[in-house]
């Protein structure tokens, strides 16, 4: 069911319960990892490297262990919960690079748009991934200040063909030199320190630990305890991405706010896996596959939330909740309504995770990413999955030969198809999952498979074009 802005601003006054949201105005900090594990933070599990200030958060706050995002693959992912919607219902289903077609519609409103509305001042940093196009430069899309690239990747070192060097500040190129992950951590306590006096929204957009695979030569000697060599450089960007983290809270506390920022951080997709392009030394255990698959390990992700006061601290909060939910829960928190006539497929988490309101946030998650589909209800999950080892042609919907079935509370690891022993639920769920997918726009670029085809030659003479990275 879609979240009408008159739902939204009934369970605002939540967070004015506690007093901080309406005498002080509540800032707002969302950062984002690009492909990160499910098991590669402390709170998660993760024995190999340390994660000191993403741990603190989570300490300070909630951690949501059945955190999904609306894609397995980055730019649908991001525009999911930019939007507050299915990015399936206006068709941004697949990634993509470049100047239009690709990019995310310039009708629909973002989130920037409704913390502007609200008086605040908006920044992001990072990686964009949404479009190149004319109109679909960040600060065409509601942020003031934007410091970072436009497309799906970046060298983690400046390049030495300058031709190659895409990071922007503003609309010029940035004058940046060392290591990114800490030049983003660099701009954003600047933007902190600038509007520390004033309400203000940043979306901190890291592009690590995705590839390539770029560490910082003087964490290595330190990580010799760990077997790979690939995995010794993911711990290397995993160290430079916390500690640029924590380079953002101690401009909080030093600016003395930290304890009215709403702080979130969680990755755009789950960590990819041997046999992907983009495998970067990520661990989802116990979670099955990866990126670009509709199994828990491409889906569900790490989410840690804290605000002193109105976030419960030191908490988990275990039932499924979606992306898609950030931002109704953000203008709850900052004790705004979005703007008039938005139409929102998440939920405000607060009243949920402070206990005020039982049972589960969504009776139904939906998903839809080339040829696979997924829908959970309940504790079980049903799916069409990819093939291993890529994105296959999309099948016809109709057939649902191939669907799995799962318990996730027994068994998060989906390893004990269900879909024969209970066909019943099968069908009920398969009905479900079609009557949604009904609702939705066809994908602006194409199926996969389309975009395969677009890639052929045409004629033994023309060349491949190739399919965008993710």
């Amino acid at each position: 069911m879609r979240t009408s802005a008159l739902l939204t601003a009934i369970v605002t006054t939540t967070s004015c319960l506690t007093g901080l949201v309406c005498a002080k105005p509540v800032n707002v900090v969302m950062i984002v990892a690009d492909d990160l594990g499910y098991a590669d933070l402390g709170v998660t599990g993760n024995t190999d490297f340390k994660t000191p200030h993403l741990d603190s958060i989570a300490q300070q706050g909630t951690r949501f262990t059945q955190f999904y995002v609306t894609a397995a693959v980055c730019s649908p992912s991001r525009a999911g919960f930019l939007t507050g919607q299915y990015q399936q219902r206006f068709g941004h289903d697949n990634n993509g690079s470049g100047p239009p077609p690709f990019g995310l519609p310039l009708d629909q409103v973002i989130m920037p748009q409704h913390f502007k509305a609200a008086g605040y001042a908006t920044g992001m940093v990072g990686k964009w991934h949404l479009g190149e196009g004319p109109g679909m430069h960040p600060m065409d899309r509601g942020f003031d200040a934007f410091v970072g690239h436009l497309g799906g990747g970046h060298s983690f070192f400046k390049p030495e063909d300058p031709a190659k060097d895409l990071i922007l500040d503003g609309r010029e190129k940035a004058n940046w030199n060392g290591y990114l992950t800490t030049y983003f951590g660099e701009r954003s306590v600047e933007f902190i320190r600038k509007h520390a006096d004033e309400p203000f929204f940043l979306y901190l957009s890291f592009n690590a630990p995705h590839t390539p695979m770029h560490p910082r030569e003087s964490d290595m000697p330190n990580l010799t305890h760990i077997e790979t060599e690939r995995r010794r450089k993911y711990a290397s960007m995993m160290i430079a991405m916390d500690e640029a983290v924590g380079m953002v809270l101690d401009e909080l506390k030093s600016k003395g706010i930290h304890d009215n920022t709403m702080v979130v951080f969680f990755s755009d997709n789950g960590g990819p896996q041997p046999g992907d392009p983009s495998v970067n030394g990520s661990n989802n255990r116990p979670l099955r596959s990866g990126k670009a698959k509709t199994y828990e390990g491409g889906l569900r992700v790490p989410m840690l939330m804290r605000l002193p006061g109105v976030v419960p601290a030191g908490a988990t909060y275990d039932k499924p909740v979606i992306s898609l939910d950030l931002l109704p829960t953000f203008m709850a928190g900052i004790g705004r309504t979005p703007i008039d006539g938005t139409n929102l497929d998440g939920v405000n988490l607060l009243p949920f995770i402070r206990g005020e309101v039982e049972g589960r946030p969504h009776e139904r998650l939906y998903w839809r990413l080339g040829a696979s589909m997924a829908l959970i209800e309940g504790d079980h999950k049903l799916l069409w999955p990819s093939r291993e080892g890529g994105l296959p042609d999309d099948p016809d919907r109709t057939d649902f030969s191939r669907v799995e079935l799962y318990n996730l509370a027994s068994d998060p690891s989906e390893r004990n198809n269900l879909a024969k022993s209970q066909p019943e639920r099968v069908e009920r769920m398969k009905q479900a999952w079609l009557d949604w997918d009904k609702t939705l726009a066809k994908p602006l670029w194409g199926t996969w498979a389309d975009r395969q085809k677009k890639a052929a030659p045409k004629a033994p003479a023309a060349p491949p074009q190739p399919v965008p990275a993710n």
